[in-house]
C-alpha cells in the first residue's frame, strides 16, 4: 500500500485574431498548462513512496501570426515560443560492468522555438502548388542531474547530464516541402 497524492491541473488557452481587410488578417495565441506526471514521476524508482518533490509539468506558450487570403494565393506565417518546465524522464542505461540500471532527471526544463509557413498557389486553374517550412530552435535550458538505481532498484550514485544549450532530438526541427497538383 502506499499514500495517495492528488495533483490538480488543467489548461488555460486564449487567442485572438483580427481581420485587417477581406485578405489580411493577424492572429496571437497564449498558453498555460499545469499537466500531472507520469507513473514513473510519482513512484520513482518503482517503490511505494512517493516522489516528496512531486509536481506538475508546466508548459506555456505564445505565438504569433499573420494570414493572406487572395483569390489564387494564400500564405500562413507564425512564430512560437514554447518553454516546457518540471519535466520528469527516467532512462535505462548500461553501466561499466555490464548490468543495466535507471537514471531519473528531475526538473528538466525545454525551450522551443520556431518558425513556420506555408503557401498555396494556383497557378493555371489545373495546377496547385502547396509548399511548407518549419524552422526550430528547439534546446534545453541547463544541465540536469539525475539519481541512479541499479537493476535491483538500489540508490547507487547520482549524475549529470550536460544538456544546456543541446538541441532536443527525436524531433526534426528543420521540416519543408513542395508539393504540385496537377488534375487533367
Amino acid at each position: 500500500l502506499s499514500e495517495k497524492k492528488n495533483l490538480t491541473g488543467g489548461y488555460v488557452k486564449g487567442g485572438a485574431n483580427y481581420n485587417i481587410n477581406d485578405a489580411n488578417n493577424v492572429f496571437v495565441n497564449a498558453g498555460y498548462i499545469s499537466s500531472q506526471p507520469n507513473f514513473d514521476a510519482v513512484f520513482p524508482n518503482f517503490a511505494n513512496a512517493v516522489n516528496p518533490d512531486l509536481q506538475n509539468e508546466e508548459i506555456t506558450s505564445f505565438e504569433v501570426g499573420y494570414g493572406l487570403r487572395l483569390p489564387s494565393f494564400s500564405l500562413n506565417v507564425n512564430l512560437y515560443t514554447t518553454k516546457w518546465g518540471n519535466r520528469f524522464v527516467s532512462r535505462s542505461f548500461t553501466n561499466e560492468g555490464g548490468t543495466t540500471g535507471t537514471a531519473q532527471f528531475r526538473n528538466i526544463e525545454q525551450l522551443h522555438n520556431g518558425f513556420e509557413l506555408e503557401a498555396n498557389y494556383t497557378a493555371i486553374p489545373n495546377l496547385r502548388l502547396k509548399g511548407m517550412l518549419s524552422i526550430g530552435d528547439w534546446k534545453y535550458t541547463k544541465d540536469f542531474t539525475s539519481t541512479l538505481f541499479d537493476d535491483t532498484n538500489t540508490q547507487i550514485g547520482t549524475g549529470t547530464l550536460y544538456t544546456k544549450d543541446a538541441k532536443i532530438g527525436d524531433a526534426a526541427q528543420f521540416v519543408s516541402y513542395l508539393q504540385a497538383d496537377y488534375s487533367v
